[in-house]
């Protein structure tokens, strides 16, 4: 899994299919089958996105500026 720029101001480029994105407190914030993620209108500060894949998941810390 790859997700980049880190940090951001508003687009995730995500190499995965599936992706869900969380904030702190665990809230589903966004959900997307796309590979580019807008988080335009996210608060600054810091989210986890989940892909999921037929082989599992993975999560990783992502900073909105």
């Amino acid at each position: 899994m790859s997700i980049l720029p880190i940090p951001t101001t508003d687009i995730l480029n995500i190499e995965l299919e599936n992706s869900l994105v969380y904030n702190t407190t665990g809230q589903l914030i966004k959900e997307s089958k796309e590979k580019i993620f807008n988080l335009n209108g996210l608060a600054k500060g810091i989210y986890h996105v989940q892909v999921i894949t037929d082989k599992g998941k993975a999560t990783q810390k992502v900073v909105v500026k």
